[in-house]
């Protein structure tokens, strides 16, 4: 019954929201609609709700083959893609040669989709922000929401594609015009919605009724904690990794590594439901991936596997294997449902794992090597690998970093473009894709600006990324 209030109400608000293709298009609430909308605390936390209805309607939030995850892995060096047929399949081998340009329309819904919930969420912060009709605690919290979600958003769009605009109004006429702002301005902005979100939301799971699918304190400062790792805030990282990982109240390690990605486990931070209609249903990622004989969608590199050392569990848990009686290929299985029902699976956005892999690197930054090595053999000896605790290799931090990086590899491929961010924020994206991509270049690590972005707001006419 909750499920269906969530999703009546949420469609209501997704409907006065409204929808449109180009979020420089979108119009405001008229004064009447957005009256109706935020006209107590009930109706605005069905405009709240809204925004994770919308994530769950856009394909780039759900886990399948047009979302972040899929893209970002098949830029990089983890999938390699098989469909020919069509549009689709050309531009699926632009995106997996790195060969995009501005036309491409295949990426076109990604820039479309986080500016619209960016909208979304500036909608709602404004809606509750100094309205008489909302408590003050009600607000603040929701706005608070809104603005994780915000920063969410800002999050992706920055390391896909650069500079961007910094749309915090919902005035159309001003966004339609507004020119892309610096990396730093963007991240700073990202980081102070997470404070303030930090700040207000509940530090436990009970406004999703136990349920880990709406972000709260926690989801907050996981995410602040990548973004201070992102922008080499080493010790600031480590603060805020270091409080995820010393709550083992609400969150552990799975020691099974098959049950990581099962809903609501301890080692999720912040999950997203999936629902066709108002029945919530698996997440698409083990339909995406897993398949027998020859691949037809995408398949991991042939020489992926080699990057796992013997014994590794999380090869065996999470590396599946077939064949068309010729060759062999493997495919991630991190996710294994392949069907709607039994309902096992949502998609996990942030898990403890990662803050392990945060900590680690803030303190090799920081030279605690000791620590940092510490940190990571607890991931090391939960995949049944042997630790590191070497006094010679503990003097070595360039050896650590690599190491470092080596574990988040094997740790968190195919998840929401950690691999992808890894290879650019690390300076390691030349070295590792020139080789195995004839056409790659060095601007390929930025998605181009879509090409009716440009011809729409002209801010931005005449700034496009290097190299398309």
């Amino acid at each position: 019954m909750k499920n269906k209030v969530f999703f009546s109400i949420a469609s209501l608000a997704l409907s006065a929201l409204g929808s449109c293709d180009r979020f420089m298009d979108v119009a405001p609430l008229n004064a009447i609609t957005k009256a109706n909308v935020f006209a107590d605390e009930n109706t605005a936390n069905a405009a709240l709700l809204g925004l994770y209805a919308y994530m769950n309607a856009s394909g780039i939030f759900d886990g399948s083959g047009t979302s972040i995850g899929f893209f970002t892995a098949l830029s990089s060096d983890e999938l390699v893609n098989y469909y020919a047929a069509g549009q689709l399949g050309q531009e699926r081998s632009q995106l997996n040669g790195n060969s995009l340009t501005a036309g491409t329309a295949l990426i076109s819904p990604v820039w479309n989709s986080l500016y619209q919930l960016v909208y979304r969420a500036n909608d709602v912060i404004d809606g509750v922000t100094d309205n008489p009709a909302i408590p003050a605690g009600a607000a603040e919290r929701m706005a608070g929401e809104a603005a994780f979600l915000r920063g969410f958003a800002y999050f992706y769009l920055v390391n896909l594609y650069g500079r961007v605009p910094l749309v915090l109004h919902t005035d159309y006429r001003q966004n339609a015009s507004m020119p892309r702002a610096s990396i730093a301005s963007v991240y700073g902005q990202v980081i102070g919605d997470l404070k303030r979100a930090q700040e207000v939301l509940p530090d436990d799971y009970g406004l999703s009724g136990g349920r880990r699918t709406r972000a709260n304190a926690w989801a907050a400062t996981a995410l602040l904690a990548r973004v201070y790792l992102y922008t080499g805030a080493w010790a600031a990282a480590e603060a805020e990794a270091r409080k995820v990982v010393e709550n083992q109240t609400l969150f552990a390690l799975s020691v099974d590594i098959q049950s990581v990605f099962l809903r609501d486990g301890k080692e999720s931070i912040w999950q997203l439901a999936r629902y066709s209609g108002s029945s919530e249903i698996n997440s698409p990622e083990g339909r995406v991936f897993i398949f027998s004989g020859k691949p037809a969608s995408v398949a991991l590199r042939n020489t992926f596997p080699d990057a796992f050392e013997p014994g590794d569990r999380r090869k065996a848990a999470w590396i599946g294997e077939t064949t068309d009686g010729e060759s062999s290929y493997w495919y991630p299985c991190k996710y294994k449902a392949t069907a709607d029902l039994p309902l096992t699976e949502n998609s996990t956005v942030l898990r403890l794992a990662e803050q392990y892999l945060i900590l680690a690197e803030a303190k090799c930054r920081l030279g605690k090597v000791g620590e940092s090595i510490a940190i990571l053999d607890e991931l090391r000896q939960r995949a049944g690998l042997g630790t590191i605790r070497d006094p010679l290799v503990a003097a070595n931090e360039e050896w650590l970093s690599g190491k470092i990086a080596q574990e988040r590899l094997v740790e968190l491929f195919t998840e929401w473009g950690h691999r992808w961010f890894d290879l650019k924020r690390t300076e390691r994206a030349d070295e590792v894709l020139a080789p195995i991509k004839p056409r790659w270049k060095p601007t390929a690590q930025l998605y181009p600006i879509p090409e009716n972005q440009l011809l729409a707001n002209p801010a931005m006419s005449d700034d496009q990324n290097e190299g398309y």
